[in-house]
C-alpha cells in the first residue's frame, strides 16, 4: 500500500478562505505532526487505487448489523472486565461506550489539523478505515479531500463537521440523544486533555477549537466548565457506571454523577 507518509517533500499551503487548507501535495510533515499528538489523532491518505479493497468505506462501520457486531463486542468486553455475566449488561450501555470511543476517533484528527491551522472540510463519506475490533482502527482519506476550499469561520467548518461527520455516526447507534451527544462532549474533552499532556503549547488552540465544535452540537452544548479541566462536567452521563460488579464505581472524570455518594442506590 502507497501512502503519502512514503514520500519526501517539503509542506505547500495556501490561504484560501482566510483559513490555511493544506493542499495534497506532500502533507507528510502535517501528519507525522499529528500523529504526535496521540494515537486517536493518527490519520493517513491513500493514494493507490489498488489499496482500496484494504481501506473499507467508512459508511460500513455504520451499517446495522456492523454496528450491533461492535456492541456485542464491547458487552463482552465489559461484562468480563466487570465478572459479570454478558445477559446482565444491558445494551445500551454498551452502545454508549462504543460510540464514546469512535466519535473520539473520528473527530480528533480534524480538530487537531484545526488548532494547528488547518479547517479540513470533512464529511463523514470521504474517509476510509481498516476494520478492527476496538476504537483505534486506522483511518484514512484521499489527498483531494485537501484541495476543497476552506469555509469562511470556525463556526462555519465546526457545523459541518458536526453535522457532516459526528451526526452520521450519532444517528445510527441506538441510544438516547442527551447521551449521545453527550459523548460528543466527552470526546471533545478527551481530544484537549490528551494535547494538555502530549503538546501542551498546542493545547490553547486546540480548546479554542474544540470549544466551537461543543457550540455546533445540536441543542448547543450540555456541559459546564472548561474543556480540558477537571472542573468539566457533562450534564449526562455515558452509562459505564451501570456495568456493575467490579466495576460497579467506574465514574468518568468529566461525568455529571462524578461528585455524587451511593451510586448503587441510584441504579434501576
Amino acid at each position: 500500500m502507497q501512502t503519502v507518509g512514503r514520500h519526501h517533500a517539503r509542506l505547500s499551503t495556501v490561504l484560501d478562505c482566510g483559513n490555511l487548507v493544506i493542499r495534497p501535495r506532500a502533507t507528510a510533515r502535517v501528519l507525522e505532526e499529528l500523529k504526535q499528538l496521540g494515537p486517536f489523532f493518527a490519520l493517513e491518505l491513500y493514494v493507490d487505487e489498488r489499496a482500496m479493497d484494504q481501506w473499507r468505506p467508512l459508511r460500513s462501520l455504520i451499517a446495522e448489523e456492523a454496528l450491533q457486531r461492535r456492541s456485542e463486542q464491547m458487552t463482552r468486553y465489559l461484562s468480563t472486565r466487570a465478572g459479570i455475566g454478558f445477559s446482565q449488561l444491558q445494551p445500551r450501555v454498551a452502545s454508549s461506550v462504543m460510540h464514546l470511543g469512535l466519535v473520539a476517533r473520528l473527530i480528533s484528527p480534524w480538530i487537531g489539523l484545526a488548532a494547528m491551522g488547518h479547517l479540513v472540510r470533512v464529511r463523514f463519506t470521504d474517509l476510509r478505515w481498516i476494520p478492527e475490533p476496538g476504537s483505534n482502527f486506522a483511518l484514512s482519506a484521499s489527498p483531494g479531500l485537501f484541495e476543497r476550499n476552506g469555509l469562511g469561520s470556525r463556526e462555519e467548518w465546526a457545523q459541518e463537521l458536526v453535522r457532516e461527520l459526528i451526526g452520521p455516526l450519532t444517528n445510527a447507534v441506538p441510544g438516547s440523544p442527551a447521551v449521545l451527544w453527550g459523548n460528543v462532549s466527552s470526546a471533545l474533552h478527551g481530544c484537549v486533555s490528551a494535547v494538555e499532556y502530549t503538546r501542551p503549547s498546542l493545547a490553547p488552540a486546540l480548546r479554542d477549537v474544540a470549544d466551537h465544535v461543543l457550540r455546533a452540537i445540536p441543542g448547543g452544548p450540555a456541559c459546564s466548565g472548561v474543556l480540558g479541566t477537571d472542573d468539566f462536567r457533562r450534564s449526562s452521563c455515558c452509562l459505564i457506571y451501570r456495568v456493575g460488579g467490579a466495576a460497579s464505581r467506574s465514574v468518568c472524570g468529566d461525568c455529571v454523577l462524578r461528585d455524587l455518594r451511593d451510586l448503587r442506590d441510584r441504579r434501576s
